[in-house]
């Protein structure tokens, strides 16, 4: 029987597969450990169940040395652990890709409807107040169906996304860093096709990696195709520079709303007056 800490509270089964072993954490408030206390406790488990909101850094690999056999990331991600420093000490380090592709896809196509229908600004003003009664020209925003849905990213992630806009009828082509053999797929020397006016919806899913680690928006800055584009981001925080990409995106007539796949949507450094987690911005 090993010693497992786990640092955050996990959905309802997350902790079936560890029956039989001394499960510790995570603390009463659910809230993530310090660096001092990852270190203390990584000194007495066999292995750490983390959460990309913790920082499992060379310090803690370290005091875990000889003890810590596997470092479980419950995401796809692990940009959050010093993975050389645990291959250093003979830890091994996994993540969980796959688990969430569909889903992640569901709340990126929320975004794009949301976007489109003006849903969040109409939420927001009903429930301030702002609201009074129906009018035919109110809230009316863009048609989601037979317009053109443009993807940065075409991971299993942006192939999911690209099948639930066939069903709105949607045109969808795609840009990724390698040739993806579609005939919707855009050369990325040829990033013009991808921003002509005709894209009237923007999606970015890209793995962080490398040189996708950022994305800041340089490339569609004056010419971010239809002026009335609406875009969606389901990118993690750390891979966006947000206020650059919204300069760019928000010309007139556009909207742009962001996600996150670990953090439900919640974008506070974009636009901190607005607490909802589907975020619609003008």
């Amino acid at each position: 029987m090993g010693r497992v800490l786990v640092t955050r509270r996990l959905p309802d089964g997350g902790l079936d597969p560890l029956a039989g072993h001394d499960v510790v954490g995570p603390n009463a408030r659910d809230e993530p450990f310090t660096k001092d206390e990852l270190c203390a406790y990584a000194g007495n488990v066999d292995a750490i169940v983390s959460l990309l909101t913790d920082k499992i850094d060379a310090d803690v690999v370290a005091a875990g040395a000889g003890n810590v056999r596997v470092i479980a990331n419950v995401a796809v991600g692990f940009d959050n652990i010093d993975v050389a420093a645990a291959h250093a000490h003979g830890i091994t380090v996994c993540n969980t890709p796959g688990v969430l592709d569909e889903t992640t896809a569901d709340l990126a196509f929320a975004l794009i409807l949301a976007a489109s229908r003006v849903m969040s600004e109409a939420e927001a003003d009903l429930r301030t107040g702002r609201w009074h009664g129906w009018g035919v020209t109110q809230y009316l925003g863009r048609d989601v169906h037979g317009a053109t849905l443009g993807l940065v990213g075409y991971g299993r992630i942006g192939q999911a996304v690209a099948r639930r806009a066939e069903g709105f009828g949607m045109r969808v082509i795609h840009f990724a860093r390698n040739d993806t053999g579609d005939q919707a797929f855009i050369d990325p020397g040829h990033t013009a096709g991808f921003n002509r006016p005709t894209t009237s919806r923007g999606c970015l899913e890209r793995p962080l990696r490398g040189r996708t680690s950022s994305f800041r928006g340089e490339g569609a800055k004056g010419r971010a195709s239809a002026p009335s584009c609406r875009y969606a981001c389901v990118r993690r925080m750390t891979q966006v520079a947000p206020f650059r990409l919204f300069t760019c995106a928000s010309g007139p007539g556009s909207e742009w709303v962001k996600s996150d796949v670990c953090w439900c949507g919640c974008c506070s450094s974009v636009c901190s007056n607005r607490a909802n987690s589907l975020l619609y911005v003008r």
